[in-house]
C-alpha cells in the first residue's frame, strides 16, 4: 500500500499510473492536518492598489473570493497560480519556491505599490524580510493556521500494524512532523523498517531521518512530478 497524504491536482494521474503496477493506493485529503481559518479583519478596500503575494494554494481556499477578485498576484507553484486564477485574480510571476519569487519580485519589480503577503501561521521561508531587504515594501496578513491530527487515520493505523504500507508520500514539513510524533505513540517507530517515504524537499524529509525507514528520497526539485519521479525510481526502476 502507498499512502498519499494531501491530494494535489496530479493525484489521479499518479494513482492511475501506480494501479497500473497492481498498487494499492489510499490518499486521504488533509489526513494529518486540517486548515483553520483565522479571522484576518480585510476589506475589499484594503486591496485596492496593493499587489498580492500567495505561497500556497490553502491560502486561496480560505478566502473568499469576492474579496481577492481583480487583484494583482504573484504566487509560488502551479497549484496556487491555477486556484488564484479561477479566484479571479491576475497573476504576474509564478515560481518554484519562494526563494525564488523573491528574486523575481527584486529583479524586475522594485518600483510597483505596497504588496500584500497573504500566508499561514506556520512558513518556511521569511519573505517579508527577504523582500525588506530589496528595498521593497510588503506587510503580511495570516489568513489560516494548520491544526496537527491528534491521531493517525485509521486505514494508516492498520497497514502499519499488519506490515501492509509500503510507501508514504509528504509534501509539508508539518505532516512529516505530525506522523513521527503519532507513529511512535501509536504503532512504535519499528512498524516502519519495511516502509519507505518520498518527501517533497530536504525541510520536509529532515524529520523523517530519525525513523528507522527502509528507505528514504528527496525530489530533486519541489514539485509533485519530482516526487513521483523519487517513488518511481524505487518502485519501478527505469519506467
Amino acid at each position: 500500500m502507498i499512502f498519499i497524504a494531501r491530494r494535489y491536482p496530479e493525484a489521479r494521474r499518479l494513482i492511475r499510473r501506480l494501479r497500473s503496477y497492481d498498487v494499492d493506493v489510499k490518499v486521504c485529503a488533509n489526513a494529518l492536518a486540517r486548515t483553520k481559518p483565522k479571522a484576518h479583519g480585510l476589506a475589499p478596500c484594503d486591496l485596492v492598489g496593493r499587489r498580492l503575494i500567495v505561497t500556497s494554494a490553502r491560502t486561496l481556499e480560505v478566502m473568499p473570493p469576492y474579496l481577492i477578485k481583480g487583484a494583482r498576484a504573484d504566487v509560488v507553484g502551479a497549484r496556487t497560480a491555477t486556484l488564484a486564477r479561477r479566484h479571479g485574480l491576475r497573476v504576474d510571476h509564478v515560481a518554484r519556491t519562494a526563494e525564488d519569487l523573491c528574486r523575481q519580485i527584486g529583479d524586475t519589480c522594485l518600483a510597483t505599490p505596497p504588496r500584500l503577503y497573504l500566508r499561514g501561521a506556520r512558513t518556511a521561508y521569511d519573505i517579508v524580510s527577504a523582500l525588506h531587504e530589496r528595498g521593497i515594501d510588503v506587510q503580511e496578513k495570516i489568513v489560516y493556521d494548520m491544526i496537527p491530527s491528534k491521531r493517525l487515520p485509521s486505514r494508516l493505523r492498520a497497514a502499519l500494524r499488519q506490515g501492509k504500507l509500503t510507501c508514504m508520500l509528504f509534501f509539508a514539513r508539518q505532516s512529516a512532523e505530525t506522523f513521527c510524533h503519532l507513529v511512535r505513540d501509536e504503532v512504535g517507530a519499528s512498524r516502519l523498517r519495511t516502509t519507505y517515504a518520498c518527501a517533497l524537499s530536504e525541510r520536509v524529509a529532515k524529520p523523517l531521518r530519525n525513523l528507522p525507514l527502509d528507505g528514504l528520497y528527496v525530489a530533486q526539485t519541489p514539485s509533485a512530478r519530482s516526487i513521483e519521479t523519487a517513488l518511481f525510481s524505487k518502485l519501478a526502476p527505469g519506467a
